[in-house]
């Protein structure tokens, strides 16, 4: 969990649809976020 400002370093999507039912889908997203301590200077790395 992270506390305090955050910045959004990447934002990658992968999604499959099954055009068979037009229902069923499946959307993954993978994003990165570093916390911003010390007016904004990167501290560490989360996945």
């Amino acid at each position: 969990m992270l506390h305090g400002p955050v910045v959004i370093t990447s934002i990658s999507q992968d999604h499959d649809f099954i055009a068979r039912s037009g229902q069923s889908q499946r959307i993954r997203y993978s994003i990165s976020l570093l916390p911003f301590f010390n007016g904004g200077k990167p501290q560490g790395y989360m996945q």
